[in-house]
């Protein structure tokens, strides 16, 4: 449950109101009732009540019968699902569906529904930093680092450079399900912050961590592997509710003062952006090429001459000179 099915109704383009009628609903329905009217259900909320629902889209008779889909409410949906009006405050494997449902109306009537771009262009980051093993006495290793650093300007990024601001973790800890892999696979569990077999504590200085690994071939081999100083980098995977963009000595820099997810904090035998990475997030990737391509497509910022064309222009200039 969570994002509603969709499903074959009507479809009016007219004037909507979607307090007014939502106020026509019934009161004390199940969910079959309250379906035709929504496009998301909170899992564990009270489904006989409308404030377990979000994002009507129906037109509701007087007597309170959900009928028609409305054109304006669907195209409203999507434009919350993208980040108006707050944005959508649903879990992101529910936005797909929630979008598939408002789009098969707006498609029922003809109308190209507009893009999701909520996923594309807020999809998931990793930084990299220091990771290390610890050991007390005779205790079993453990993998320590800090994922995140507050308010420490970062080497360029591709074009940028990016500081995180103190606070911006803010309750993710306790509200997000977070792993410790080995290099993001899903299947190298090193720890859970939800099982205690990964303790993520937020400082002045940003995000530290401490992982107990299980006693498998994949971690022991990955201890052995950063004892021996083979392995010593840690990726830090998340996706971005607020930033803001400023020029500090004629250069770009990012602040990111809001977190939207924590994903992961893996080990990692490259640091960078491999394909393997984008195979495993799949399309939702945002490597800070693209992060600085959509800056500058925002800014509408020229793009910089290759330094092969400034070479040929000097070229040919040279060739002028030299005729006349």
């Amino acid at each position: 449950m969570g994002a509603i099915a969709k499903h074959k109704t009507s479809v009016v383009d007219e004037k909507w109101d979607g307090p007014a009628n939502e106020k026509k609903l019934k009161t004390d329905q199940d969910y079959s009732y309250y379906a035709k009217m929504y496009g998301w259900v909170d899992p564990e909320g009270d489904k006989s009540t409308k404030s377990a629902y979000k994002f009507p889209h129906h037109m509701v008779s007087d007597n309170g019968t959900p009928g028609a889909a409305n054109v304006k409410a669907c195209i409203s949906v999507i434009g919350v699902l993208n980040g108006a009006r707050g944005g959508a405050k649903i879990p992101d494997k529910d936005v797909k569906g929630v979008y598939n449902h408002a789009a098969s109306h707006l498609k029922d009537a003809d109308i190209d529904p507009p893009e999701l771009k909520s996923l594309d262009n807020n999809g998931v980051e990793i930084r990299t930093h220091k990771a290390e093993v610890r050991k007390e006495g005779e205790e079993k290793p453990q993998i320590k680092g800090r994922a995140i650093v507050y308010e420490s300007m970062s080497p360029d990024l591709c074009g940028f450079k990016e500081i995180i601001h103190k606070g911006a973790v803010g309750d993710l800890i306790e509200k997000n399900d977070i792993f410790a892999l080995k290099n993001h696979d899903e299947n190298l569990i090193l720890g859970r912050n939800i099982s205690g077999t990964l303790k993520l504590v937020e400082t002045d200085e940003g995000l530290d961590f401490v992982v107990d690994p299980p006693d498998t071939t994949y971690a022991n081999d990955l201890l052995v592997s950063m004892e021996r100083k083979d392995i010593d980098k840690c990726s830090f995977a998340f996706r971005v509710a607020d930033e803001t963009w400023e020029k500090i000595d004629g250069e770009p820099v990012r602040h990111i003062t809001r977190f939207a997810k924590l994903y992961d904090v893996s080990v990692v035998t490259y640091p960078a952006f491999p394909q393997t990475i984008a195979e495993l997030f799949g399309k939702q990737i945002r490597t800070p090429q693209q992060v600085y391509k959509e800056y500058r497509s925002r800014m509408q910022v020229k793009p910089e001459p290759k330094k092969e064309y400034n070479k040929i222009a000097k070229m040919k200039l040279r060739i002028l000179e030299k005729i006349k």
